[in-house]
């Protein structure tokens, strides 16, 4: 049995304690206003501002124990370390307008001129359509501006399969070779498919011939 004679006006999901009886409810998907009672960032900063000590206290400490502290002034280094513009990889210094515009299809040529390595003053300048072999750390000669990774172009495949059968390491093959240059690879009849199955981009161009103590190129 259920006692009609005492009513409840209870909004569901609402505390008992929280509305008078027979008071109006909001309307539905409304917020009650106090969730509106907020500060713009200038203002709640400035609310911040207002509890901070107008002066911080500073003091010198080792070193050693400054970890997790905040410098009281800014911190100026009198020169540059190293004093010198370094490379931050292994590559090839250019001048950066030697290659603007280069791409697979149209690539920049460009002529190996020397090498430096680290901890050694540059030998070489880099002029116009020129470069020069670098290690990391490496002085960055004059006349460039621009390191190259040769991690970011693909080399022909016929380079490395030079440095497998010569046993050449890559540091050799990018001293000796510039990527530029052209090369016949001379092979026995029957292993001509295997050897342009192998090198990827190669053409057959001609044939080996015995001649009168001289060797022809039949094209």
């Amino acid at each position: 049995m259920v006692d009609t004679s005492i009513q409840h006006h209870h909004h569901a999901g609402a505390d008992d304690d929280c509305c008078l009886p027979d008071s109006p409810l909001p309307p539905p998907g409304s917020r009650p206003k106090e969730l509106f009672d907020v500060l713009t960032p200038p203002d709640a900063y400035a609310v911040l501002e207002a509890h901070l000590p107008r002066q911080v206290r500073s003091e010198q400490v080792p070193t050693v124990e400054a970890l997790g502290r905040v410098l009281a002034e800014e911190l100026h280094s009198p020169g540059d370390l190293p004093s010198f513009p370094r490379s931050t990889m292994d590559g090839f210094a250019v001048r950066a307008a030697d290659t603007f515009g280069a791409s697979e299809g149209l690539p920049a040529y460009l002529t190996v001129g020397g090498e430096v390595l680290m901890g050694r003053r540059p030998a070489v300048r880099v002029s116009v359509g020129q470069a020069a072999r670098i290690a990391t750390g490496g002085m960055i000669p004059d006349g460039a501006d621009a390191v190259v990774d040769p991690r970011t172009w693909e080399r022909p495949r016929i380079f490395g399969e030079i440095s497998r059968l010569g046993e050449v390491d890559d540091d050799e093959m990018a001293r000796v070779f510039n990527l530029g240059i052209g090369m016949v690879a001379v092979v026995a009849p029957a292993e001509v498919q295997t050897a342009l199955d192998e090198l990827g981009e190669a053409y057959v161009i001609g044939e080996v011939v015995a001649g009168n103590g001289a060797v022809h190129l039949v094209s």
